[in-house]
């Protein structure tokens, strides 16, 4: 009977201690205190947070993230020494890679310090790689939000603007290598202005001029990934493309995931990239001089932008060109699908 005394004493000793503490004895602690927690877990969650900040700087400081940079500050009791600390470690590290470039844009952005920004632009925008270009231009947008900065801020987009033009133009002359022969450009000026009956057959005449000789043409997004640097072997017009050289670019889903960070790095993503420029040009507005200027050289650099039968017809031949190639191997390849009409059309 004794015994069971005790136990109801120990058992209402810890209930009263329990209820002995108030949150206002802890108020820096009440944000990380579970529901389910007794008070008196609350004197080890200091420590605990300590431990959990110092791991998290550490890896900061070698790969940082803005997803990082938040939950840090998040967690911290004192912010501005913190927060002072990681931008510190952002700035002075963002030269590394091109990941921690990317990140320290997305961290100033987000601190709105355009300051920092231009200062690293100016530094290390060659850094910059396609996939980085939604950072790229949230950083940008950020950057304009100084009076000062705002002309250099449209300056990079429609410098960027331009570049992707460029590449794609040197994308698009791999299948259509006579593009810019001085012959077919007095017969593209011509077939502009035409407007007669003949006018379908003609620009069928002409986009087959013009597009490269010869059976095999190598798959874009491997061309594409060459011109970027990556060391894949990349055959010339009228070469051989097997089917494991396209596996690594393959868009399809159900690929192999050890390669998706290599594709989404080297992808060229010529229309978001596009489009988010544009975005970010309204975003800061005075955009009419940075559009005017694109066009303009959009117009020069591929004057069949001009017409929409031109484009229709080179976008029928482009797809046509390189699945023609790679279709009767890829039919029963698991990894490769061919689109419904190509395979109608053979």
């Amino acid at each position: 009977m004794d015994d069971d005394d005790d136990d109801d004493d120990e058992f209402l000793t810890e209930d009263e201690d329990d209820n002995s503490h108030s949150w206002q004895d802890y108020p820096s602690w009440f944000h990380f205190h579970a529901n389910h927690w007794p008070k008196s877990v609350d004197f080890a969650i200091d420590d605990v947070r300590d431990l959990v900040q110092q791991s998290l700087v550490s890896y900061f400081d070698i790969t940082p993230s803005l997803e990082m940079y938040r939950a840090v500050n998040s967690i911290s009791t004192d912010v501005t020494t913190v927060r002072r600390s990681l931008l510190e470690a952002a700035e002075s590290n963002a030269l590394w890679s091109s990941d921690n470039f990317a990140a320290a844009l997305s961290i100033f952005a987000f601190e709105d310090s355009a300051e920092a920004i231009w200062k690293l632009h100016s530094r290390g925008a060659h850094l910059l790689r396609s996939c980085d270009a939604p950072e790229y231009q949230h950083a940008v947008v950020a950057l304009a939000t100084k009076s000062a900065l705002k002309p250099h801020s449209l300056t990079i987009c429609q410098d960027q603007l331009l570049t992707i033009a460029r590449e794609f133009r040197a994308s698009l002359c791999l299948s259509f290598s006579r593009l810019y022969d001085s012959a077919r450009v007095t017969e593209l000026e011509a077939l502009l202005k035409q407007r007669s009956v003949s006018r379908t057959s003609n620009i069928e005449s002409w986009v087959t001029a013009v597009s490269t000789p010869g059976p095999n043409h190598p798959h874009p997004m491997a061309f594409a990934a060459a011109m970027m640097g990556l060391p894949i072997p990349v055959p010339v017009a009228g070469g051989e493309l097997g089917v494991d050289d396209l596996n690594m670019f393959d868009l399809e889903k159900n690929k192999d995931p050890d390669l998706d960070d290599l594709r989404e790095e080297f992808r060229p993503q010529f229309k978001d990239r596009f489009q988010g420029w544009l975005g970010a040009t309204l975003a800061i507005g005075k955009q009419d001089k940075v559009f005017r200027a694109v066009f303009e050289e959009l117009l020069t650099m591929m004057p069949f932008l001009r017409d929409s039968d031109i484009v229709d017809e080179m976008t029928s031949r482009y797809v046509a060109l390189v699945f023609s190639r790679i279709a009767p191997r890829c039919r029963h390849h698991p990894r490769m699908r061919v689109p419904k009409d190509i395979r109608q059309a053979e």
